[in-house]
């Protein structure tokens, strides 16, 4: 009896464990800005200024440099917020930005800002990858949508910017 429940738990531990390190999913959005990437990149690693433009994340506190921890105000589709840390795990100014965190094998995620040029501007793409137990029971697809108003948010802060005009 005692072994049955042993090799029952053990089972139980081992699926959860593959779900976890398994589950993964993934939201993508790309948008094309008519302006240089470096003025970009300066709209987004000024925090302080997110909740000028950003609907999703409206409160940014924290200096962007490798190993530096971000801690970002998220309003959600319903209009709740909570903070959520980001740690910056790589940058390459005007081209790329990575910035991780969550808990190991419950819930992580992966954000990357990359900065491309192309044919009069640059291409900006975020992309962010969850991992983790909890991305079973999750789904992400409202943040396409939200990923998409940001990069339209993005993209009228730097043309305001651009322009010479006061951010609204």
């Amino acid at each position: 009896m005692k072994m049955r429940i042993l090799l029952s738990l053990m089972f139980v531990f081992l699926a959860a464990l593959a779900l976890a390190l398994t589950g993964e999913k993934q939201v993508r959005a790309t948008v094309e800005i008519e302006a240089p990437a470096p003025l970009i990149w300066s709209v987004l690693t000024d925090g302080a200024r997110y909740s000028e433009w950003n609907p999703i994340f409206v409160d940014v506190a924290g200096d962007y440099g490798e190993g530096q921890t971000i801690r970002c105000r998220r309003k959600d589709a319903d209009g709740e917020r909570a903070d959520v840390l980001f740690t910056v795990r790589d940058m390459r100014e005007s081209e790329f930005l990575r910035q991780e965190g969550g808990a190991p094998l419950l819930f992580t995620y992966d954000h990357r800002w990359s900065l491309e040029p192309y044919d009069g501007g640059t291409r900006v793409t975020q992309h962010e990858v969850f991992r983790g137990l909890g991305v079973w029971f999750w789904n992400p697809t409202y943040l396409k949508t939200a990923y998409v108003e940001a990069n339209t948010a993005l993209n009228a802060q730097v043309m305001s910017l651009q322009n010479g005009q006061l951010p609204q």
